[in-house]
């Protein structure tokens, strides 16, 4: 159990729904340890915001499409960052396959402007495709 409560971070490496797993971040290949805790969630934060099955820069409409995650647990992005496109923008080498949409992410985040989200329809499938 992690202490003090779940905060963004975990939310975005640990969470699992029985009833939709797709949208959920992949399970980890090896066990999280106390003494290696931070770096392990902040590997696997990169890792889920870095599954375009789950999260992706959509560069024609300027969104974000992001996991239904950050719905189910706004509350926890917000209380890190403020809001869930600001805990998002962070990690705009993760959200975008090209320089230019990273590019977009960091200089809408840099002039304090976020970009737009949107829930980004989840396949069904596999737990971990």
């Amino acid at each position: 159990m992690i202490r003090g409560g779940v905060g963004a971070t975990s939310r975005a490496c640990t969470s699992r729904s029985t009833a939709r797993p797709v949208g959920c971040p992949a399970l980890r290949p090896e066990a999280y340890r106390g003494d290696a805790l931070e770096t392990q969630l902040a590997d696997q934060a990169r890792r889920f915001l870095a599954d375009r099955s789950r999260n992706r820069y959509d560069a024609a409409s300027g969104r974000l499409e992001v996991s239904q995650i950050f719905e189910w647990y706004g509350q926890d992005f917000e209380r890190a960052a403020g809001t869930v496109a600001k805990f998002l923008a962070a990690y705009a080498p993760q959200l975008s396959d090209d320089d230019d949409g990273r590019g977009r992410i960091a200089a809408a985040r840099a002039a304090g402007r976020v970009p737009r989200l949107r829930l980004a329809p989840q396949r069904r499938g596999s737990r971990n495709p």
